[in-house]
């Protein structure tokens, strides 16, 4: 992790200005023998001002397998191999998405961000979130089932219904 090109403790204080989630950098490595094709980790921001709830941003990396609202060509989607590492940062719109959000629940600063990895898939179709293996649903690519003693048990925040 880094904040205006300098080093950040994952899990120790940081000083900088209102604006550091801007110039948040983060380095993924992947350390599994599968390549990674998409993922998705949160910034959930602790609640300050008005807000009554934590906010959670998202990062994406990739091209989720079956989203049909992504038009990109799956041969140029960039991936991640195994040992290899990835830099991601909050994107321009949920950074002024941020912004607007502040001013409209009166923050003024930012005081305590969490990270959390939220879903991982690979490339040999199967997936990972919340400690849970998943492999894709034959029948509809947006649905992601869970592997294991819960089989084919449908994780709904993760895809149409």
């Amino acid at each position: 992790m880094e904040i205006r090109g300098q080093p950040a403790l994952v899990n120790g204080p940081v000083v900088a200005d209102k604006d550091w989630l801007k110039s948040l950098n983060l380095d993924f490595k992947n350390n599994h023998d599968r390549t990674i094709v998409y993922m998705t980790v949160e910034l959930e921001v602790a609640p300050a001002g008005r807000m009554q709830h934590p906010l959670r941003l998202p990062i994406r990396f990739g091209k989720r397998p079956g989203e049909a609202s992504d038009t990109r060509d799956p041969r140029t989607v960039e991936k991640l191999a195994p040992k290899k590492t990835k830099r991601l940062a909050i994107s321009e719109y949920m950074y002024d998405f941020l912004l607007k959000y502040m001013k409209e629940k009166e923050v003024d600063d930012i005081g305590k961000v969490q990270l959390f990895i939220h879903f991982v898939v690979f490339d040999d179709g199967t997936a990972w979130s919340n400690g849970y293996l998943m492999h894709q649903d034959p029948k509809n690519p947006d649905r992601w089932l869970v592997e294991g003693p819960w089989v084919n048990r449908r994780i709904s925040s993760l895809g149409k219904m």
